[in-house]
């Protein structure tokens, strides 16, 4: 049976219970304070296949085809224990993008953090009970996969083979794997989603392992945590036509501008006989803009020169930058 590996983050986001607890034979002392959980890449050298990768969180399926591993940092910042319970805020949590392709096709995967909470005894042993949905993005749609897991240091995952491992307060290090297979629901796109059935199968369901660090009060080690990547620039492909009409209606945009960071950009579009094309008079011109985001301008043909300018944007989100684009032409009559 072929497994695909690859980095925790690759399907999910997870909200759940976390429990942990070190050898039975050594008990160990957990006070109250901060809490931090951080799993290193695996690199991008390390391909999916049939053999688990060291040191390496994952989610796993039964693999049909081809697969892909991600490299990044998964970070759950601003935790808190208070008497042996667990809390990893959303806002705290980095789960980078996996960018992957299934059947030749260009798959972006993005996971948005939510709660973790859970608790750690005295005897190290980890369990964690999560939920999980990522989007996977593809010039064809998109196609949600979501689900619940129940992991444990005490388990063996399945699928991916993944083991887990007791919480050691002298390294920092644990483990926790799916006690079973996550039954996987999709939603979105019927193309993506029957690419994904056709190239996975989804129907035996998802394997799990959390394989890391985590920094706990009264642990002699503390994992070094990476800074916070820069946000990065926010893109898009804009096609617009090279030329406006003088007079009559033209099609600016066919249907509305996605960023990289899957945002729609805000479209506005103005107009004037001076070069600035700040003016919406209707006199000279109208715009009508769909709900599906196609712009059509209609000139009257009423100046002599007249300037017509498209602007673009979206917001900044997280990793990314805000989004802007300007595009102005020049009409003669």
């Amino acid at each position: 049976m072929k497994k695909a590996l690859g980095m925790a983050g690759v399907v999910g986001v997870m909200a759940g219970s976390l429990a942990l607890t070190s050898p039975a034979s050594a008990e160990i002392t957990i006070g109250d304070g901060n809490a931090v959980v951080v799993l290193t890449p695996c690199g991008k050298d390390k391909s999916l296949g049939s053999e688990l990768v060291a040191d390496c969180s994952y989610s796993a399926f039964k693999l049909k085809a081809d697969g892909a591993t991600q490299d990044g940092y998964i970070v759950w910042k601003g935790g808190t224990i208070t008497a042996g319970a667990l809390d990893f805020p959303a806002s705290g949590q980095t789960w980078p993008d996996l960018a992957l392709k299934v059947s030749g096709i260009p798959i972006t995967s993005s996971a948005t953090p939510a709660k973790i909470t859970g608790t750690v005894d005295s005897q190290g042993k980890v369990d964690l009970a999560m939920s999980f949905a990522t989007t996977l993005k593809t010039p064809l749609g998109k196609c949600t996969l979501s689900g619940n897991v129940a992991l444990s240091s005490a388990a063996t995952d399945s699928l991916g083979k993944g083991v887990g491992k007791a919480y050691d307060p002298t390294t920092a290090r644990f483990a926790a794997a799916s006690t079973a297979p996550a039954t996987v629901t999709t939603s979105g796109a019927a193309a993506v989603c029957g690419l994904l059935q056709t190239n996975y199968d989804l129907a035996t369901g998802m394997g799990w392992l959390i394989d890391g660090y985590i920094g706990l009060p009264g642990g002699t080690a503390t994992p070094a945590v990476p800074p916070t990547p820069e946000p990065v620039d926010q893109t898009a492909k804009v096609s617009v036509p090279k030329r406006i009409k003088a007079k009559g209606e033209t099609v600016i945009l066919k249907k509305a501008v996605m960023t990289n960071a899957d945002q729609s950009a805000k479209s506005k579009v103005t107009w004037s006989t001076k070069k600035n094309a700040k003016g919406t008079k209707k006199k000279l011109a109208s715009v009508k803009t769909t709900k599906a985001g196609k712009v059509t301008i209609t000139t009257k043909g009423k100046a002599k020169v007249l300037y017509v300018k498209l602007s673009l944007s979206a917001p900044a989100t997280s990793g990314y930058k805000a989004y802007e684009y300007t595009k102005t032409w020049k009409i003669k009559k």
